[in-house]
């Protein structure tokens, strides 16, 4: 049976051994429809090979804009080769027109979809946008350790805690946390009376087809800050006949009243 035209008929097969055994067949043939779009964008980030180690990249930024469209068609002698809809799997991410125009409103990662007019199938678009600097970062000390604090960017991965290293002249990674719900991180162990500088990074993760990770990191200023140089008291009271003195290597000191 080979299809010629779009419609509708019925096949009937009947035996030539004067049996009279028949079946009818009913055939439909329908339009030739769009099994798949080809899109100018794949992705909308840089893009910097799949490779072992963590490859650091750059998404878009909030406010760009990008037009999307459908390059090419499969099969391209379908009837209805031109895109039914676009939808964004997070708006407030991004958002996409009518007529495929995306707009980066905040950070975060999402798909804009590009349908077949019946909807049967879509080709996607992945994005990624930077995450934004982080908001209100505080930080306390004493003489030997630091405590960060910070509002928290829902959207992203986790966030990168980095200290410079004076010896190598190098900024180095000290605690990745994997939970955007963390506001805040201790550093300890440092040495008394000394400068560090730190700062701390809102980032996103993509993996690849080879599951190779790929990161994306918002901007930071550095914090610098000077350990104090002895143990420093920050409390007292009485307690019965004790005097407790509290100080900042955290434990309490008991001296008796005379």
């Amino acid at each position: 049976i080979e299809a010629v035209a779009v419609g509708e008929a019925d096949i009937t097969c009947t035996t030539l051994d004067g049996t009279a055994i028949s079946k009818k067949i009913h055939v439909k043939v329908e339009p030739l429809t769009v099994k798949k779009i080809n899109l100018n964008y794949r992705q909308l980030y840089d893009f910097n090979g799949d490779t072992a180690t963590p490859a650091y990249e750059s998404g878009v930024n909030v406010g760009d804009t990008y037009q999307l469209k459908a390059d090419s068609y499969t099969p391209s002698e379908a009837v209805n080769c031109y895109v039914g809809k676009w939808v964004s799997t997070d708006e407030s991410v991004a958002t996409v027109d009518e007529n495929g125009l995306i707009t980066v409103v905040g950070p975060g990662t999402c798909e804009i979809r590009a349908y077949t007019s019946d909807e049967k199938y879509y080709s996607s678009c992945s994005v990624f946008v930077n995450p934004e600097k982080l908001e209100n970062i505080q930080v306390s000390y004493t003489h030997s350790s630091a405590t960060f604090t910070w509002d928290a960017q829902p959207k992203m991965y986790g966030y990168r805690v980095y200290r410079y290293n004076t010896t190598t002249s190098a900024w180095e990674l000290e605690k990745e946390i994997q939970d955007s719900s963390t506001t805040s991180y201790s550093s300890w162990n440092l040495s008394m009376g000394t400068e560090y500088q730190y700062y701390i990074t809102p980032y996103l993760k993509r993996w690849d087809f080879n599951g190779y990770s790929h990161i994306y990191e918002g901007p930071s200023d550095p914090i610098t800050f000077k350990t104090y140089a002895e143990s420093v008291l920050t409390n007292v009271k009485t307690q019965y006949n004790s005097v407790l003195l509290t100080y900042n290597i955290f434990f309490l000191l008991h001296y008796s009243q005379l």
